[in-house]
């Protein structure tokens, strides 16, 4: 493969690690709705440096992680499960208002989302086992096959997939935003809080259950 052709084949990871529905995608469009385009897209940003990140990681091989990942996955999903129970519960308490976003945004609510997200992602082993299993079905795209320039070409290639996704996300959320009042913004940050705490009770349960996920 070309670089050219590396970094589109990264772009299309970046695309599939981001757009599914998840806790991600749920934080960016509660805190655009509650802050606007600056703190969704930045939430967004989160997510999409921890794909980044595992990204390079599966690009340049580096197996010890990889190895530390699976041998420590129920300790890592107990933190993922605990960390969305605990984002839900706040969300479903939370009682925002569209009128004070400016304000709240300044005062550092923005960074806050895109620690956030990256936590959320990075304490997902499914995150980490997910990004290789790409990696490893684009057939020359493999932990031994990438070096220098072209694994770099991969991961530039995901962040940037990554990173178009957020902004688009976003920009469509920041569009409809103008048209809602409190009452939308009370049920999306609820149905995002429930959402978040059945992802993490799952977790946490499939955890006590014995079952394994990843």
């Amino acid at each position: 493969m070309t670089l050219a052709q590396l970094l589109f084949a990264g772009a299309v990871i970046g695309l599939v690690m981001a757009v599914p529905v998840g806790p991600v995608n749920l934080l960016a469009i509660s805190r655009t709705l509650r802050y606007g385009f600056v703190a969704g897209f930045v939430a967004g940003l989160g997510g999409m440096v921890a794909d980044t990140l595992l990204a390079a990681i599966a690009a340049y091989g580096v197996t010890w992680v990889i190895d530390f990942v699976e041998g420590n996955a129920r300790p890592i999903q107990f933190a993922g499960g605990v960390l969305l129970l605990v984002m839900g519960i706040a969300a479903m308490r939370s009682h925002p208002h569209l009128d004070r976003a400016a304000a709240v945004a300044s005062s550092g609510g923005v960074l806050r989302g895109g620690v956030s997200a990256f936590f959320m992602t990075m304490t997902n082993p499914g995150a980490a086992l997910a990004m290789l299993a790409l990696f490893g079905s684009l057939g020359d795209i493999d932990a031994d096959g990438l070096q220098g320039a072209r694994a770099a070409a991969v991961v530039a290639g995901v962040a940037a997939g990554s990173t178009l996704w957020w902004f688009v996300l976003a920009s469509i959320v920041r569009h409809v935003r103008g048209r809602l009042g409190d009452a939308w913004l009370h049920a999306v940050n609820r149905t995002a809080g429930i959402v978040l705490v059945v992802f993490g009770a799952g977790l946490i349960a499939s955890l006590a259950l014995g079952i394994r996920l990843f």
